[in-house]
């Protein structure tokens, strides 16, 4: 599948992955995705393939970012550029919270000028060496716009017959809950990541009938050994103690299709 559009940096993204999956079948007419982020995957199918798209989200802040691009016109992002550029002329390094912004906006700026790496809601000074992807973002509007945002769990999804599926749920660094969800609070994921558990995807996976794409870290098949898993790429992760380990990338098709 083409990549073309990217709405804006999330950490988990697999836009650099997509050129890598089979192409879903002929008969799809709606991709679902349950755990949507930014939505790489059904945005690209909508543009690429003249599907339609739903996708499910639970945190509150990413919905509102979704809503917040659904309803701006390219001078709104052009326009938040700016207000950025003349309050840092004007204050130097400051609080994206003082700015007078729609609450979708504000998590679009934290998620690219208030954290390195990018795409991680850490904090909310802005970082002035760090620059808005305004025309990416403006680019995939049309899109966006048409994309059915739910701020629900995607498990309640009713199934139709020319659904495709591409499900890429929160990583699970272990199975300890005490340390998940201390790694995920200060790893800049939203506090709804801490709801998720493996069981709720496993048990989504046995009522799907349609064809589908599922995507997985390393302990794919430790987490969800029923799938038959197939390794599409190793890169490296930084960590918090600033030293790098290897994530392995999987995918694995569900239903699987000729």
């Amino acid at each position: 599948m083409t990549v073309v559009l990217k709405a804006f940096k999330y950490s988990g993204s697999k836009t650099r992955y997509l050129t890598c999956y089979k192409r879903p079948p002929r008969y799809v007419r709606r991709v679902v995705e349950p755990y949507l982020g930014s939505g790489a995957f059904v945005l690209n199918a909508m543009n690429t393939l003249g599907v339609d798209g739903i996708g499910y989200e639970v945190s509150s802040e990413i919905v509102s970012l979704w809503r917040w691009l659904q309803l701006s016109r390219p001078q709104d992002i052009y326009d938040l550029d700016r207000l950025v550029v003349d309050t840092y002329r004007r204050k130097g390094r400051f609080d994206v919270r003082d700015l007078d912004i729609h609450q979708g906006a504000l998590t679009y700026l934290r998620l690219h000028v208030c954290a390195i790496p990018r795409g991680l809601l850490r904090g909310y000074l802005l970082m002035p060496n760090l620059k808005l992807p305004v025309a990416t973002t403006i680019a995939s509007l049309p899109i966006v716009r048409r994309l059915k945002v739910v701020h629900a769990s995607g498990h309640s999804h009713l199934e139709d017959g020319r659904d495709f599926w591409f499900i890429d749920p929160p990583y699970v660094i272990n199975t300890d809950r005490t340390s998940v969800t201390d790694a995920i609070k200060t790893s800049g994921y939203s506090d709804d990541a801490l709801a998720y558990q493996p069981a709720q995807t496993q048990r989504l996976l046995e009522r799907i009938e349609r064809s589908g794409i599922m995507t997985y870290g390393s302990r794919a098949k430790r987490v969800f050994p029923s799938l038959a898993w197939r390794p599409v790429d190793v890169r490296g992760v930084g960590g918090n103690n600033h030293q790098t380990s290897y994530r392995v990338e999987h995918v694995a098709y569900l239903n699987d299709w000729t």
